[in-house]
């Protein structure tokens, strides 16, 4: 029987990345690198894995909102419905003849021995975190305040109305958007509901955020195209535009093409991107 190793298309990369930006969110708050770093029982392993666990959730929410799981299954030839709808689009990447039948998928509740395994560590898993969490309850050290401040860093109901509430937008990092010589900021995002709306993106000036080695800041960018490649989808899966820049718009820090999620919900001075007009 051949195994199949299945392709995430970058969704465990942006879920790490994402999980990192948090992390460095959270260690930016006063006094908390202090107390992640501090020896003793300061801030013991089970509000650490507590904290690293919320940090995760929160991520994995964020990456699925935003990405397409059907659309990128289907590009890549497996994607597997209930009802076997599309089974002709599958395409296994190595193996020229191939089939399924509901008989591959074994009996209905049954478990293999790995599955048991997995089963007993998990659950032995689970006693130890149990175990931690009991000692944790009567260390003098670890005081409510500071467990407090863990659970209220992720994101919450009033996120939604305040842009720069949320860690990992762009102002976190670079600040807020000014507009640039020669133009003024478009405050409305644009319709990008239909594929009229999308397509009438293309060819528009916007300003990008950008925080990483090569460039921080806010740049001036044209809209060039939508048909994206599997590299760009590889190294930013939610992207749905191709971005130009030009070196002279650029002050030399950019120069070409990159893929970019340019939505609604990342729209803002305080976001991820712009619209802008000329003044």
């Amino acid at each position: 029987m051949t195994q199949l190793q299945l392709i995430d298309d970058g969704v465990g990369y942006a879920l790490k990345n994402e999980m990192g930006k948090r992390l460095d969110d959270w260690l930016a708050l006063p006094g908390h690198l202090e107390m992640w770093t501090a020896e003793g029982n300061a801030f013991p392993m089970w509000k650490k894995r507590v904290l690293v666990t919320e940090l995760a959730a929160c991520a994995w929410e964020n990456i699925c909102s935003r990405f397409d799981f059907e659309r990128a299954a289907t590009r890549l030839g497996m994607r597997m419905t209930v009802d076997g709808s599309g089974d002709s689009l599958i395409r296994i990447q190595g193996l020229e003849n191939y089939s399924f039948s509901d008989a591959d998928g074994g009996d209905a509740g049954a478990e293999s021995e790995d599955e048991g395994d997995i089963l007993e560590e998990e659950e032995a898993s689970e006693q130890d975190v149990e175990e931690d969490a009991d000692a944790g309850e009567h260390d003098d050290d670890a005081t409510g305040e500071d467990f407090e401040e863990v659970e209220g860093d992720g994101d919450n109901d009033n996120s939604e109305d305040d842009d720069t509430a949320e860690p990992g937008t762009v102002a976190t990092y670079v600040g807020e958007a000014e507009a640039p010589t020669g133009y003024v900021i478009v405050q409305d995002c644009p319709q990008l509901e239909s594929e009229a709306d999308l397509q009438a993106l293309i060819g528009q000036v916007v300003y990008v955020g950008h925080d990483t080695d090569q460039a921080q800041g806010w740049f001036v960018g044209h809209v060039a195209h939508r048909n994206l490649s599997a590299t760009d989808l590889r190294n930013a899966p939610t992207a749905n535009f191709v971005v130009k820049y030009k070196a002279s718009e650029t002050d030399r820090m950019l120069n070409g093409s990159e893929a970019r999620e340019l939505s609604a919900r990342l729209y803002g001075k305080a976001n991820w991107w712009v619209c802008l007009r000329k003044a």
